[in-house]
């Protein structure tokens, strides 16, 4: 009869003492330098652990499972690139300053592609430590997107956010599987600002396909004019 193990739940992060979190940190770290340099199907927990400098078991006893260490290295990877946002200052304008958001998060998963393929494993992991630590990471790659849209209704403006996101992870997945090119995947997203932005007028665009599409009248031919031809 096999014998299952049974872990306790990870420790709350804010109830690390120092020197335990200091520990937690350098798991985290060692985890993200390992995914700089290689793919996250490829690393094995015993070696952040040794990268770390600490027994498999402390790391065990922070994280619950790989994904569950993952998702925190993407959590560490947001507020890097949030910082980075916040040092560069976006353009005033709602639109302006979204497609230039939108360059920076595509040229940031671009450069660095299996980031991207994580979150896709993030996106469909059934551990709860996980998924918890997910909804952060979302919440704090959203926030950037609030400050742009904030002058917006709110409405509108969590329709724009939902949209967005949707086309633009879509392009994302589709660039990560090998289905999309860079610049396909920066015509898609950046277009779809413009429709929303800046719509056609497809009013007018109507009224020259009528005038274009409808056949002209055939001529009125008289009684004087049919008798002259014959």
């Amino acid at each position: 009869m096999t014998m299952v193990v049974q872990r306790p739940a990870p420790p709350a992060l804010a109830s690390l003492p120092p020197a335990q979190r200091r520990r937690w940190d350098a798991v985290v770290r060692a985890a993200l330098e390992m995914l700089e340099d290689g793919e996250y199907e490829a690393i094995q927990m015993r070696d952040v652990a040794k990268r770390a400098n600490v027994a498999i078991g402390t790391l065990y006893r922070y994280f619950a499972s790989k994904e569950h260490l993952y998702a925190a290295v993407m959590l560490l990877w947001v507020d890097s690139y949030n910082r980075g946002v916040r040092r560069r200052p976006l353009p005033a304008a709602p639109a302006d300053a979204l497609k230039e958001l939108l360059r920076r998060s595509i040229a940031a998963f671009v450069a660095k592609p299996q980031f991207l393929r994580v979150e896709l494993v993030m996106e469909g992991s059934n551990d709860i430590h996980a998924r918890e630590i997910i909804s952060q990471f979302s919440q704090a790659y959203a926030s950037t997107y609030h400050a742009i849209l904030g002058q917006l209704p709110a409405k509108e403006a969590a329709q724009i956010e939902i949209v967005i996101q949707c086309v633009l992870t879509k392009m994302l997945h589709a660039f990560a599987l090998d289905r999309a090119t860079v610049d396909r995947v920066y015509d898609v997203v950046l277009g779809t600002v413009d429709l929303i932005f800046s719509p056609p007028d497809l009013s007018s665009a109507n009224r020259s396909s009528a005038h274009t599409d409808t056949p002209a009248d055939p001529p009125v031919v008289t009684t004087r004019q049919k008798a002259a031809s014959t």
